[in-house]
């Protein structure tokens, strides 16, 4: 099941299961993922797909 209208990445794994993180990347060990201020890591090869929330366009800032 995955969660709808989250601002948090969905790591899916190759199991079926999923994992929702506060942030996730890859790097040559594997898959890092944040979730509530623990790092985590996950061999890349259990991991089927990493969903980044979408991001938010910066807001300009007009100073006077």
């Amino acid at each position: 099941r995955e969660p709808v209208g989250t601002d948090r990445a969905i790591i899916k794994m190759k199991d079926g299961s999923t994992v929702e993180a506060d942030a996730a990347w890859e790097d040559a060990q594997g898959i890092w993922f944040r979730r509530s201020g623990l790092v985590s890591f996950v061999e890349k090869s259990r991991v089927e797909a990493i969903t980044e929330p979408p991001r938010k366009p910066a807001t300009e800032s007009k100073t006077p």
